[in-house]
């Protein structure tokens, strides 16, 4: 695995960096800010930097992405890069099945890299306040939850504040 690179999103390192600890993830891995999920272009432009950088340097790239820009099928036509299969950040950590059950049922999710920076993602990045983001979860989901992946402390204080004090919603656990 020396000559491979994982280029990830940063959404991913709590687990990652978990894998890398217990010696059980060994490779180099460079995190993209998860910030650019919300700005495709961006994320592609920065994407294709690094995934050059990497190729020039001999590396094999793996991508830890869903699709989360438009051309990012397009790696696929190089032999030097692979992706990991899914979706998006929630399909790849629960699969297919658990996500599309996710989806019928209507329901937000939160990962612990996400959860906390929620106040900049939300106010500064979606532009949402607590009027709008109520209204605009109420429209399109029936509930939040947090992804526990056991990777980090569940962050219970501001679960419970975002829950209640943003987006109204109660705090109940959801399970398989």
């Amino acid at each position: 695995m020396e000559n491979i690179t994982l280029i990830s999103c940063s959404l991913f390192r709590s687990e990652i960096e978990f894998l890398r600890s217990s010696q059980e993830l060994k490779m180099p891995v460079v995190y993209l800010n998860s910030i650019l999920h919300i700005y495709p272009e961006k994320l592609q432009t920065v994407m294709d930097k690094v995934i050059l950088r990497e190729i020039k340097k001999g590396q094999k790239v793996v991508l830890l992405y869903g699709e989360c820009h438009a051309y990012i099928s397009d790696y696929a036509k190089n032999p030097d890069i692979e992706r990991v299969k899914g979706l998006n950040c929630i399909e790849i950590i629960l699969g297919k099945e658990q996500y599309k059950r996710i989806q019928k049922d209507r329901i937000f999710c939160f990962m612990p890299e996400w959860i906390n920076r929620w106040e900049d993602i939300f106010k500064s990045h979606l532009g949402l306040n607590r009027e709008n983001a109520r209204a605009f979860m109420k429209d399109m989901h029936s509930k939040a939850v947090y992804i526990d992946t056991g990777a980090a402390p569940i962050p219970s204080k501001i679960i419970q504040d975002i829950l209640q004090n943003f987006l109204n919603f109660s705090h109940q656990k959801y399970t398989n």
